[in-house]
């Protein structure tokens, strides 16, 4: 990228590519960590020159957030937070630099000012010129040059200083540390480089608007986003300081520490990134990042509960580094979630103000340079707290509370998070749409995620997660599957009892939308009635005496998860209020969603027991009048592909697609479809048992042969 491109990055897409990228800098990590393990053995008093590193840090970002054009940009009330933050850095400042060095035994607190000095004056120029190349201002090839010399020039003084004031044992130990950090900062610097070549670039953004945040906050899905990005941005810095806090305490060897930490901490990062690129490939795109994110926060309280745990008990070093290492893999698993989703919020915005955002990075780069500089406040008033009291053991019994409440806090945040990945490409081929075109069915599902509140049905993706591991499916005759948002699908399924529901809704290859009895749906007080009869009342290895209290209690959690499902009630036994369920049929596929059927007639003159529970019942004909209604209303011809669940085979089989005929007359048309799905059940039905019954037989000549041959 030249100074003559055309299309350059604009300062707030820099800025914000930047701020995201310092969230989690191993190069600001390992120069804390070094700090901490450096002040060790100089003043025996590890914490204070890591709270000296922070308290430059955040002396830096108050300067670049806080003067002149960015002062006027903050509202009054963020002007009023800055002002206490402003405060309490400068109470922070005043203990360190004014009262800790007096009560400090060692003559050498000057070389710890020297080492902080060095390492901010190189973080703050390599990300300058970072902001730079981002922004397309540097010459093709000077980028290399010049961050060699901001990385040696530091480099020298701090050797001038440890060779000329410490014997050499010491001073070669210590400049073997400063050239580890130098390492790991040089690979964190080429790595966000690397992350910013594939950002897009535009055209410089205009000037903010005056009600842009407002109007942001005012949906649910970005309010919810804004507080999950800035309070994990607060939770990483008090955790990770914490965390590596302790390490300086319990480490004894300086470089070993430090090649060790880097080790680990970089080894993780690629782990777990290799890892999320395995499963992509697995899936033919990234996988759902709220998902991710979750798994991240389970790594990250199970790494804080091992550490914890360590510091009780007096674990070596090896737990250590392995709490550590699940600290920072739950980190990385966040972070890419986070990034992702940073990129699908700018659709989000699009939808919420109805046009393309004018100033969103700048926005978002604010926000999070604000949340940063909170999470780097609030950790430097932690250590210099602990240093002040010269307690070690005050700090290894407090450490992990203010880390696990702000975990927690942005667990909780994550699982209110309303967008899924579904959602996300919805609300990216809406945007696709030309205005004229867009579907308002579509429109309305989205303002009920993304403007309204709404959870994400995770319990129910956890016990899908949960059946597919204990009652393991093949899935036979996908390729009869063809895709089409614009077109959906309708599935038509087995019921077999309770079997047929929970396999096939667990084991859908795609999302799907289930009918459901209008009683199970909507009605809980009738849930309980409708499962003791068709369900539990004929489980003969259930005692009488239970099946009703179960029936209750699996009422309860089923209409739970209906509600998650975002079931369509059926009003089966009321015809006049059966055209709500085809008219909430025909909206959700004109936005997009198939849907699941099980048309089976329990009460059927043949089958007066309810659901067959092996083989397929008679079918209602009735759900075929779906493919009139929607053609109707859409001028498409709706597609219906029969499916079976076999018990005994543990198989799931789909059939060729049977296409509604418009053109046909309505009731002979409906009569077809229903007797077609019917005999394509009953087939594979057959088929199944017909495999079976072959593999029996040949189970049962190999165990004949093999008998032969051990009488033989």
């Amino acid at each position: 990228m030249t100074v003559t491109a055309v299309r350059r990055r604009s300062r707030e897409e820099a800025d914000q590519a930047v701020a995201w990228r310092g969230v989690l800098s191993l190069s600001g990590l390992f120069s804390f960590v070094y700090c901490l393990t450096a002040s060790n053995h100089l003043v025996e008093s590890p914490l204070y020159g890591g709270a000296l590193y922070l308290l430059a840090q955040v002396t830096v970002r108050f300067i670049l957030s806080c003067t002149g054009a960015q002062w006027r940009r903050h509202t009054a009330p963020v002007r009023r937070g800055l002002t206490a933050l402003m405060a309490l850095v400068f109470l922070c400042a005043l203990t360190l630099l004014v009262v800790l060095p007096g009560r400090l035994s060692s003559g050498q607190i000057w070389m710890i000012f020297c080492l902080v000095l060095a390492l901010t004056a190189r973080d703050v120029l390599c990300g300058h010129l970072l902001r730079l190349d981002a922004r397309g201002v540097l010459r093709r090839g000077w980028f290399a040059l010049w961050l060699a010399v901001l990385h040696l020039l530091p480099a020298l003084a701090m050797m001038w200083v440890y060779l000329v004031h410490l014997p050499a044992p010491a001073a070669w130990q210590y400049l073997a540390g400063w050239g580890l950090c130098d390492l790991v900062a040089l690979y964190d610097q080429l790595m966000a480089r690397s992350g910013l070549d594939a950002l897009p670039v535009g055209d410089a953004e205009g000037p903010a608007e005056p009600s842009f945040a407002q109007t942001l906050r005012g949906g649910n899905a970005y309010r919810i986003w804004e507080a999950l990005s800035s309070v994990f941005v607060v939770a990483v810095n008090v955790t990770t300081a914490l965390a590596f806090s302790f390490l300086a305490l319990s480490a004894h060897e300086l470089a070993l520490a430090l090649l060790i930490t880097a080790a680990v901490a970089v080894g993780s990062w690629q782990l777990a990134g290799f890892l999320l690129r395995l499963r992509g490939r697995r899936l033919g795109g990234h996988p759902d990042p709220t998902n991710v994110m979750l798994v991240g926060f389970f790594l990250w309280i199970f790494g804080l509960r091992s550490l914890r745990i360590t510091v009780a008990e007096g674990g070596g070093m090896g737990s250590v580094y392995m709490s550590l290492a699940l600290l920072c893999a739950g980190y990385a698993l966040c972070f890419t979630a986070l990034r992702w989703l940073e990129t699908a919020m700018r659709a989000v915005t699009e939808y919420a103000l109805g046009r393309e955002p004018a100033s969103y990075t700048a926005f978002r780069a604010a926000s999070l340079q604000m949340a940063e500089l909170i999470g780097q406040t609030l950790t430097l008033a932690l250590i210099t707290l602990y240093v002040f009291l010269s307690r070690e053991a005050v700090f290894r019994l407090y450490m992990f509370l203010p880390a696990s409440l702000l975990t927690l806090a942005a667990l909780v945040l994550a699982l209110r998070f309303p967008l899924s990945s579904r959602y996300l490409r919805k609300l990216s081929r809406f945007l696709g749409m030309e205005e004229p075109t867009r579907e308002e069915a579509l429109r309305r599902q989205l303002d009920g995620v993304v403007l309204e509140k709404r959870l994400q049905p995770f319990g129910t993706s956890f016990l899908r997660a949960l059946i597919r591991r204990i009652y393991p499916h093949r899935l036979l005759g996908k390729e009869h599957i063809h895709l089409d948002d614009g077109n959906p699908i309708v599935f038509l399924c087995n019921h077999g009892e309770i079997y047929g529901p929970l396999v096939a809704i667990s084991w859908m290859p795609v999302p799907v939308r289930p009918w459901v009895i209008a009683r199970i749906a909507v009605d809980r007080e009738q849930v309980t009635d409708y499962l003791y009869r068709y369900t539990f009342k004929d489980l003969a290895w259930m005692p009488r005496p239970l099946r009703r209290p179960v029936a209750w209690l699996a009422g309860r959690f089923l209409s739970a998860c209906m509600r998650q499902l975002e079931s369509i009630p059926v009003y089966r036994d009321s015809p006049g209020q059966l055209m709500k369920t085809f008219r909430a049929s025909v909206e959700a596929m004109q936005a997009g969603d198939n849907l699941l059927i099980f048309p089976e007639n329990p009460n059927a003159v043949a089958q007066d027991h309810g659901y067959e529970r092996e083989g397929v019942g008679e079918l209602f004909a009735g759900f075929a009048m779906l493919g009139q209604i929607y053609y109707a209303r859409t001028g498409k011809r709706c597609r219906f592909v029969p499916m079976f669940c076999h018990k005994d085979a543990h198989t799931i089989r789909f059939a060729p697609e049977i296409v509604y005929d418009p053109e046909a007359d309505p009731e002979t048309e409906r009569r077809r479809v229903a007797e077609t799905c019917e005999a394509e059940m009953r087939r594979m039905w057959a088929e199944e048992n017909e495999r079976l019954a072959r593999e029996a037989r040949g189970a049962h000549r190999e165990t004949g042969t093999k008998s032969k041959k051990e009488r033989g």
